[in-house]
């Protein structure tokens, strides 16, 4: 993911290339108040910060797709309003976005203050899913708004994607948080497609979710993000959903999954 001038090419998935895209027509436009005013609702001519380096952005060919580890994929200084923000940028070229990718209940995060009180309620929500899975009631994909959730169940999913949202991955907390996100529905048209939400403070985090949530399906599945360690595989057994096919083959699914519909 990370690389350096020249390693754009043809590395990366449609969303990812979305990425850079979107921070180059911002690159291309940093002076052009007009545009910036209608993605961001801000009249200011911006400069553009690597969230890897902290450094000024002065040529468009040393721009790149930041590690997962930075939850930041830019940082965009209005200069004119004195302020900064931390930009997550969801791009729906190719796979509609991800809010949490692949992570099994194994995952280091789950051990953390931030998020280990959540894991019991996440727990009972799953083997709801898994249950209703085996029953027929649901596929592998189930969107939020088939769930049926509690008030306290809905408070934990919000708490949760808030984190893989703008503070951390599976593994550890994002070396660059993000405070915004900028949703860009078609690179093809940048300005016209995009909403720009300044989530400052926790309260404003946790209204982003909320309001996103009937946008969301969840997922639990297999292979990448689910551990090979016998040890490792045990801790997941929780989540786990024994997927068989026509040929009686097993697949363990375990990994949780959120991404927009």
């Amino acid at each position: 993911k990370k690389g350096n001038k020249g390693n754009k090419g043809n590395k990366g998935n449609k969303g990812e290339k979305g990425e850079i895209k979107i921070i180059e027509f911002l690159f291309n436009n940093m002076d052009n108040e007009e545009i910036i005013n209608e993605i961001f609702s801000i009249r200011s001519k911006i400069k553009l910060i690597d969230p890897s380096t902290n450094e000024i952005i002065n040529d468009k060919e040393l721009i790149k797709k930041s590690s997962g580890y930075f939850k930041a994929d830019i940082i965009i200084d209005f200069i004119d309003v004195s302020k900064k923000s931390n930009v997550s940028i969801k791009c729906n070229d190719g796979q509609s976005p991800t809010l949490l990718n692949h992570t099994p209940l194994s995952a280091k995060c789950w051990e953390t203050e931030k998020l280990k009180k959540y894991v019991p309620t996440l727990t009972k929500i799953i083997n709801d899913l898994n249950d209703k899975r085996k029953k027929g009631i649901y596929k592998e994909d189930i969107r939020y708004t088939d769930m049926k959730l509690d008030e306290n169940e809905i408070n934990t999913i919000i708490n949760i994607i808030s984190y893989f949202t703008f503070e951390g991955t599976g593994s550890k907390e994002s070396k660059c948080t993000a405070n915004s996100v900028l949703f860009v529905g078609n690179t093809c048209n940048i300005s016209k497609t995009s909403k720009f939400t300044d989530c400052e403070t926790n309260e404003m985090k946790l209204d982003y979710i909320k309001n996103i949530l009937p946008f969301l399906r969840f997922s639990l599945r297999s292979g990448k993000g689910m551990p090979t360690k016998k040890e490792q595989l045990e801790k997941c057994k929780p989540w786990i959903y024994e997927d068989i096919d026509k040929n009686g083959n097993i697949k363990l699914k375990g990994a949780l999954h959120i991404r927009f519909i």
